[in-house]
C-alpha cells in the first residue's frame, strides 16, 4: 500500500526516466497531497466500508489536520513538481497552481490504484498515522520507500540520504 501512495505522486512523469527527488522534496510532495490523498481515498472506499470506519467517519477530520501547516513547505513541494515534470511547471503554470494541479492528479491515482480491495487496509494505516503531524507521516513513507529503493513501483527515484 505504501507503493501505492509514494507510487503515484509522480504520476506527471510517469513516462521516461525521472531523477531521484531529495528526501525535502518527496516529503513536500506527501505534505500537500496527504489531505487530497484522504479524501479521494474515502470517496473511491465509502462504497466498502462501513460507516463506523475510521476513513468515513474521520477523514475530513484528518484532511483538514493534514492540510494545516502545509505552506511551510510549499517551497520544496513546487522543487519536487518540477523535478518530477522535467520542467520549471510552477515557474509557467506559478507555484500556487501547479500545486493544485498536481495535488489531485496525485490523489486521484493513490485512489485508483489502491483499488476497493485494501479499502479497510487503507482506513487502518489512515487511522493509525491521523494523530501524527503531517511532516511525521511524510517523513516516515519516505524513509520506507527509500530503504526499497530497488522498488520499480515508484515513477521516481527518491535520493538516498547522505552517510
Amino acid at each position: 500500500m505504501i507503493g501505492s501512495w509514494l507510487g503515484v505522486l509522480a504520476s506527471a512523469s510517469l513516462t521516461g526516466t525521472s531523477p531521484c527527488l531529495p528526501h525535502e522534496e518527496a516529503q513536500a510532495l506527501i505534505i500537500v497531497s496527504l489531505p487530497d490523498v484522504v479524501m479521494s481515498t474515502r470517496d473511491r472506499c465509502r462504497t466498502v466500508l462501513p460507516e463506523t470506519s475510521a476513513l468515513t467517519q474521520a477523514g475530513s477530520v484528518i484532511a483538514s489536520r493534514w492540510r494545516a501547516g502545509s505552506e511551510f513547505v510549499e517551497a520544496d513541494a513546487n522543487r519536487g513538481i518540477d523535478t518530477i515534470s522535467h520542467s520549471p511547471v510552477s515557474a509557467m503554470l506559478g507555484k500556487a497552481a501547479a500545486r493544485k494541479a498536481i495535488q489531485p492528479i496525485i490523489a486521484r491515482e493513490i485512489a485508483k490504484r489502491l483499488g476497493t480491495e485494501n479499502c479497510v487496509v487503507a482506513s487502518e494505516v489512515i487511522d493509525s498515522l491521523s494523530p501524527l503531524p503531517a511532516r511525521n507521516v511524510a517523513r516516515a513513507l519516505v524513509a520506507l520507500v527509500s530503504a526499497d529503493a530497488g522498488s520499480r513501483t515508484l515513477p521516481f527515484a527518491i535520493c538516498k540520504t547522505p552517510a
